[in-house]
C-alpha cells in the first residue's frame, strides 16, 4: 500500500475478488486501513516514507486476541473511529531504532514499490522477503489458521464490503488524485451495482456518492476541454449509471431503492443534464417506489427519496420535457401522494406537482407557452391536489408551505384555464396571509401571481386591496425577510395593478416604506427605493406624498459614507422616477428644490469623516438629475457649479463639492459649449488645497469624457509640458487621463479615436520615468489602454521589459494588474501569450522593485483569472521565483547611524510581504492550488512564520487553511513549524512598551494560537511527538493557556455546533 495508484489497484481487485484465505485475512485488516486512511497518510509519492499507524495489531495472533489485548470489542460492533481513539490513548512512544513502534516502510529500490509495515519490535512482515528469521517460528500457527477457514462459507462479501469503504475513504481523502481515482474505480464500482449482498450493494452506492461529490466539489480546477476532467469522465458514464440504476429500482428491498434515488441525486447535482436526459429509462421505477405498499415506514422513505429526486430532475434547465406518455405516468403516481397522511411525502408530492406545472407550460422570457393540447387533461388534476391540501386547515406546516407555493405557481402558470376557481382560492391565500404561521410563504405567493404575465385581475377577486393593506402593515414588522418579501411584492403588485390602488392604500404604504430608506440595512432600503420607484412611476399623482416622506430619507442616506453599489444605483432611479413624474403631474415637486436639497447634504456630508466618499454619491446623485431634466437644467446647474467653485475659495467643502459636480455632469453630457467650465477646472488644479487638486483632476477627467475631440488634445497637450516643468502637475493631470481611459474602456459607446491611442501611448512610455507616484498612474492608465488597443500596448511592454532602466521595467510589469478584469475581455487571449514571459522576466530581475511589481501582478492574474498562469506549466515556472522572494536577504539589511543608537531598516520587507501575500492568494485558487506542493510550500513558510510582524500574521492564516485544505501533507511537515511558533509565544514585551506595542504583541499571540489550535486538531497529531511536548511545554500553560482556550472557544462559536452521526456498525 506505497501509493495512492497500488491501493486502488488492491482495492478493485479485492472487490471483484473470490474468497481465500489471503482476502479474508486482509478483511481482518482492512478496518485499520481505514482508520489510517481517514487520518489521513498515503503519500502522493509511492517512494516517500508515510508516517507509522501507531497501534496496528500484530498480524501473527489471531483477529480476537488482537482486539482482546488492546481491551476493544469484537469485530461485529467496532466503531472505527473510537477505536483508533483508544489505540491513540493508549500511547506509542519510538523504540531504540528510531522508529515508532508500527509505521510503512516504502522501498523504492524494486522495480515496484514495495510496500512493508513495521511491527512494534522492529520486524517486517506484508511482502516480506522469503528469507525472513521469523517465518518458520510461526508456520505451524498458520497452518492451524488456515484448518479455521472453510469454502463451505462464503464469507467474501466482507472482504468487498471493507473494500467498497476504503475507495469511499480514499476519494474523500485525496481530492487532488480524484480523476486518476475515477478512472481507476468507477467502471467497477458501476459493475457491483448488481452486487447480491445487500449490505455489500449499499457500501458500493455509498462509494460512487462519494465519488461523484468529489468530482463535483473538484470541477472548477479544470476547463471543459481538458481530457483529464472527471466532470467530463462521468458525463460519458451516465448513460450506464443510469441502466443499471433502473435494473435495481426493480429490487423488492426498499433499502437497496432508497440507496439507489440518493445515486441518482447525488450524480444529478455534479451532471444535471445527461441524468434529466435518461429519465424515461427510470419513470417505471419510480413509478413503482410511489405505489409501493410495503411497511409503513420503509415505504415512507422510499417516496420520499423517489419524489426528491424526480422534482431535481423535472426541474434540470437545459434539459428537454420528458416524452408525454412519461410524464403523464409519473403525474399519475404523484399525485396519489398528496393525500399521504406522512407530510414528509405529502410536501415533496406537491412540490413534483408545482415543478410539473412549470414543465407543462414554459416560461421564455415575458411569454408563457401554450399547454400540449394531449396535456390539458393534467391541468385539473394537479390544480385539485394542490388546492385540496390548501385549504386543509389541520396540516404540518411544511406541507401548508408547498401548498401555498405550488397554487402560486398554479395561478401564475394556468390562470386562462383556471378562471372559474381563481376568486376561491385568492381568498384562501389571503387567509393565509393573515396567519402568522404562514405570512411569509403567502407573501412571496402573492408575488409570484403578481409576476405573472397572465392578466390575474385580483381586484375583481376582491383581494387587492386587503393584501396591500396586510403588506403595509408587515413593514412594521421586526422580521427582515417579511418586510423584504413585502417590499418586493408590493412592488410587483404596483407594476400590474398599481392603477387599481386607492390612492389612501398607496399614502399608507409610502408612509411605512420610506423609514426603511437608511444605511443601516442597504438591501432592505434599496428594495424600499424599487418599491417606490414603481409607485411613482405608475400613479404620478403620488409624487408629491412621495417627495414628502421619502426625499428627506434619501438625503439623509445619500450622506452616509456607506452608500455604494446597487443602494446607490437604486437611489439614482428613484431619483430619475421622481423627476418625470413630477413632469407628468404638472410639476408637483420642483427641479430646483431637490437640486439645492442635494447640494446641502453634499456640504454637510463634507464637514464629517468619510465626506469625500459621501460627495462623490451625492455629485453622481446631482449629474443623474440633471441629465434626467434635460438641456435646460444642465446648462443652469453647471453655471451655479462654476460660481461655486470660484466664488467660495475659502470653503474647501463647497468647491469639493462643485468639483465633482461637475466631473459627473460632464460624463454624461457636452460641457464644450460652456467655455468657462474648462478654464474654470485647470485653474482649481493650482489650488493650495490638495483636496481641490485631487478634485479637479477628477472632474477634469469627467468633463473631457463628455467630447473627447474637444478636450483630449489640450489635456495631452498639458500633460506633455507638465512633465518638464512640474511634477505634481502632471501627476494631476495623468490622473484625469486615467479618468478618461477607464471610462471608456467600461462604455462602449464612448469610443477614443486611434490616433488618439497612439498619441496616448506614446505619453505614458515617455512619463514612465517620472516620480513614483506617477508611475504608478502610468503603469495603470498602461493596463487601462490595453483593454482598448491590446495588441499595441503588449508588444510595447514585451520591448521595455527588458529595457535599462528599472523605472520603466517596474511600469511595463505593474501595468498588467490593470489589464485584468473579472468580464471575459478581448485582452485575455494576447495577455495570455506573455503574461508569463512578463512576469518570469521580472520577477528575476536584479531590482528589488521590479522584482515586487512582478509579485503584486501575478498576485493580482490569480486572484483575477488564474487561468492564465494556471495551465500548461506555466505556475511550475514561476513558483520557484516566488519562493526566492520570501527569503530574508542580509544584503537588503542596513544599518544607519542615528548617533545615540543605530537602526537597522530591511529593504526587502515590502517584498517579502508582497510574497507572502501572493502565496496567500494562490492558496485560495482552486485552479493554482492543486499545482503546489505542500512540502516545499510549507519549507518557506516556516522561514515567514519566523519573519517581521507583517509577515507572520499572513503565515499564521495560511496554517490554518493549509490544515483545512490539505491535512496529511501539514502532518507530515509539522515538526519544523514547532521552532518558529514557540519563538513567537515566548516573545516577551520591553518593561517601557506603550500601548500600542502591547496591543500589537496581543494580536501576535493570538493570531500565532489560532495556527496552533488548527495544528492541534490534525487528525492523527497525538503520534507528534515534538508538537505534543510543545503544546505540553508553552501552550498548555499559563499565562497562553488562558489565550489559547479563548481562541479554542471562538473557533467552536465560528463553526457552530457539530452533529455527530454514530457510524453503521453491522
Amino acid at each position: 500500500l506505497g501509493g495512492r495508484a497500488e491501493v486502488t489497484d488492491v482495492l478493485l481487485s479485492l472487490l471483484s475478488g473470490a474468497q481465500t484465505k489471503e482476502t479474508l485475512q486482509v478483511c481482518e485488516w482492512l478496518p485499520v486501513v481505514d482508520v489510517h486512511l481517514q487520518r489521513p497518510y498515503l503519500p502522493s509519492n509511492p517512494s516517500a516514507k508515510a508516517p507509522s499507524a501507531p497501534g496496528l495489531p500484530d498480524p501473527h495472533t489471531t483477529k480476537h486476541q488482537q482486539l482482546s489485548a488492546r481491551g476493544l470489542p469484537r469485530p461485529q460492533s467496532i466503531n472505527w473511529l473510537q477505536q483508533q481513539q483508544q489505540l491513540t490513548r493508549s500511547g506509542a512512544g519510538v523504540n531504540k531504532d528510531g522508529f515508532e513502534p508500527g509505521g510503512w516502510d516504502v522501498d523504492a529500490s524494486h522495480a515496484g514499490s514495495t510496500s512493508h509495515f513495521r511491527d512494534t519490535d522492529g520486524r517486517y512482515y506484508g511482502d516480506e522477503p522469503a528469507s525472513c528469521s521469523y517465518a518458520d517460528e510461526h508456520e505451524e500457527q498458520e497452518e492451524e489458521e488456515e484448518e479455521a477457514y472453510s469454502d463451505d462459507e462464503d464469507v467474501s462479501w466482507k472482504v468487498r464490503r471493507a473494500a467498497a469503504k476504503l475507495i469511499s475513504v480514499v476519494a474523500s481523502q485525496y481530492p487532488d488524485a480524484v480523476a486518476e481515482v475515477y478512472k481507476r474505480t468507477s467502471g467497477e464500482l458501476i459493475n457491483r451495482f448488481r452486487e447480491r449482498e445487500e449490505n455489500v450493494k449499499g457500501d458500493v452506492f455509498a462509494a460512487y456518492i462519494v465519488l461523484a461529490r468529489q468530482v463535483g466539489n473538484v470541477s472548477k480546477r479544470y476547463r471543459s476541454e481538458d481530457p483529464n476532467n472527471p466532470v467530463q469522465l462521468l458525463h460519458a458514464d451516465v448513460p450506464a449509471v443510469v441502466r443499471s440504476c433502473a435494473k435495481q429500482l426493480k429490487e423488492k428491498n426498499p433499502k437497496t431503492r432508497m440507496a439507489v434515488f440518493g445515486l441518482l441525486r447525488e450524480l444529478i447535482g455534479v451532471a444535471p443534464v445527461p441524468v434529466a436526459q435518461q429519465l424515461p429509462l427510470l419513470v417505471p421505477g419510480i413509478t413503482a417506489a410511489l405505489s409501493d405498499s410495503a411497511a409503513a415506514a420503509a415505504s415512507s422513505g422510499l417516496k420520499v427519496e423517489a419524489l426528491q429526486f424526480t422534482r431535481l430532475a423535472l426541474a434540470t434547465s437545459g434539459a428537454a420535457a420528458p416524452p408525454t406518455k412519461d410524464l403523464k405516468q409519473l403525474t399519475q403516481a404523484v399525485l396519489p401522494c398528496a393525500s399521504e397522511r406522512y407530510y414528509k411525502v405529502a410536501a415533496e408530492s406537491l412540490r413534483v406537482c408545482e415543478q410539473v406545472i412549470l414543465v407543462l407550460r414554459p416560461r421564455t422570457g415575458g411569454t408563457l407557452a401554450a399547454v400540449p393540447g394531449d396535456l390539458k387533461d393534467l391541468v385539473p388534476k394537479l390544480f385539485s391536489a394542490l388546492r385540496g391540501r390548501l385549504a386543509a386547515p389541520d396540516q404540518d406546516q411544511e406541507v401548508k408551505e408547498s401548498s401555498i407555493t405550488g397554487t402560486a405557481t398554479a395561478v401564475g402558470q394556468l390562470a386562462d384555464l383556471l378562471a372559474p376557481e381563481l376568486p376561491s382560492v385568492l381568498q384562501v391565500l389571503l387567509d393565509r396571509l393573515r396567519n402568522e404561521i404562514t405570512r411569509l410563504t403567502a407573501v412571496r405567493a402573492f408575488g409570484t401571481i403578481a409576476a405573472s404575465p397572465l392578466p390575474v385581475d385580483l381586484g375583481a377577486a376582491g383581494v387587492l386591496e386587503p393584501v396591500a393593506g396586510e403588506l403595509t402593515s408587515f413593514l412594521r414588522k421586526a422580521l427582515r425577510p417579511l418586510r423584504q418579501a413585502a417590499l418586493m411584492t408590493m412592488q410587483a403588485l404596483a407594476v400590474k395593478c398599481g392603477n387599481q390602488l386607492q390612492a389612501s392604500t398607496l399614502a399608507s404604504f409610502v408612509e411605512e416604506a420610506s423609514p426603511l430608506v437608511n444605511d443601516s440595512d442597504l438591501t432592505l432600503a434599496s428594495a424600499a427605493l424599487s418599491s417606490l420607484e414603481s409607485v411613482v412611476t405608475v400613479q404620478p399623482g403620488t409624487v408629491s406624498v412621495v417627495a414628502g416622506k421619502t426625499v428627506p430619507h434619501a438625503m439623509t442616506l445619500v450622506r452616509s459614507p456607506l452608500l455604494q453599489g446597487g443602494a446607490l444605483e437604486q437611489l439614482q432611479g428613484f431619483l430619475k422616477a421622481l423627476v418625470k413624474s413630477s413632469e407628468a403631474a404638472g410639476g408637483a415637486v420642483s427641479f430646483q428644490s431637490l437640486l439645492d436639497e442635494l447640494l446641502a447634504s453634499g456640504r454637510m456630508a463634507g464637514a464629517v469623516t468619510g465626506g469625500k466618499t459621501a460627495q462623490q454619491s451625492v455629485a453622481v446623485c446631482v449629474a443623474v438629475l440633471c441629465s434626467t431634466a434635460g438641456p435646460q437644467h444642465v446648462q443652469s446647474t453647471t453655471d451655479l457649479l462654476v460660481k461655486e467653485v470660484k466664488t467660495k475659495a475659502q470653503d474647501t467643502t463647497a468647491q469639493r463639492l462643485a468639483l465633482l459636480c461637475l466631473g459627473e455632469i460632464g460624463r454624461r453630457a457636452d460641457l464644450s459649449g460652456i467655455p468657462q467650465v474648462e478654464s474654470t477646472v485647470s485653474e482649481s488644479l493650482k489650488a493650495d488645497s490638495e483636496e481641490i487638486k485631487g478634485a479637479a483632476s477628477l472632474a477634469l477627467g469627467g468633463v473631457a469624457c463628455g467630447n473627447l475631440g474637444k478636450f483630449m488634445p489640450s489635456l495631452i497637450r498639458q500633460i506633455s509640458s507638465a512633465a518638464k516643468s512640474s511634477p505634481k502637475q502632471q501627476y494631476l493631470l495623468l490622473t484625469a487621463l486615467s479618468e478618461v481611459i477607464t471610462t471608456c474602456s467600461e462604455q462602449t459607446n464612448l469610443l477614443l479615436s486611434q490616433d488618439d491611442q497612439a498619441q496616448v501611448l506614446s505619453l505614458l512610455l515617455g512619463s514612465a520615468e517620472g516620480e513614483e507616484e506617477c508611475r504608478t498612474v502610468v503603469a495603470e492608465c498602461l493596463g487601462r489602454l490595453s483593454l482598448l488597443s491590446p495588441e499595441k500596448v503588449l508588444a510595447e511592454l514585451r520591448q521595455r521589459i527588458s529595457n535599462p532602466s528599472p523605472n520603466m521595467r517596474a511600469v511595463a510589469v505593474s501595468a498588467i494588474k490593470s489589464m485584468v478584469v473579472e468580464r471575459p475581455h478581448p485582452v485575455d487571449a494576447p495577455l495570455a501569450s506573455c503574461v508569463v514571459e512578463l512576469l518570469l522576466a521580472a520577477l528575476a530581475d536584479a531590482d528589488r522593485h521590479v522584482r515586487r511589481a512582478a509579485v503584486v501582478s501575478l498576485s493580482a492574474v490569480v486572484h483575477g483569472k488564474p487561468g492564465l498562469v494556471a495551465s500548461g506549466g506555466a505556475l511550475g515556472r514561476l513558483l520557484p521565483l516566488l519562493y526566492a522572494q520570501t527569503v530574508i536577504r542580509a544584503d537588503m539589511v542596513r544599518t544607519v547611524d542615528l548617533g545615540p543608537f543605530k537602526h537597522k531598516i530591511d529593504d526587502g520587507l515590502e517584498l517579502r510581504k508582497a510574497a507572502f501575500e501572493c502565496l496567500d492568494i494562490l492558496l485560495d485558487s482552486p485552479e493554482c492550488r492543486s499545482q503546489l506542493e505542500v512540502p516545499t510550500f510549507l519549507a518557506h513558510l516556516k522561514s515567514g512564520l519566523a519573519d517581521h510582524a507583517d509577515v507572520k500574521a499572513p503565515s499564521h492564516l495560511m496554517v490554518v487553511k493549509l490544515c483545512a485544505l490539505d491535512p496529511a501533507a501539514v502532518l507530515g511537515g509539522v515538526e519544523g513549524l514547532v521552532e518558529p511558533l514557540e519563538k513567537t509565544l515566548l516573545t516577551r514585551l520591553k518593561s517601557d512598551a506603550v500601548k500600542q506595542e502591547v496591543d500589537r504583541h496581543e494580536d501576535m499571540l493570538r493570531s500565532c494560537l489560532r495556527a496552533v489550535d488548527a495544528l492541534a486538531h490534525l487528525p492523527g497529531i497525538q503520534a507528534c511527538g515534538p508538537f505534543q511536548a510543545f503544546m505540553r511545554r508553552v501552550v498548555l500553560i499559563s499565562p497562553i493557556l488562558e489565550r489559547y482556550k479563548q481562541v479554542e472557544k471562538e473557533r467552536a462559536e465560528a463553526e457552530g455546533p457539530v452533529r455527530v452521526d454514530a457510524m453503521d456498525t453491522s
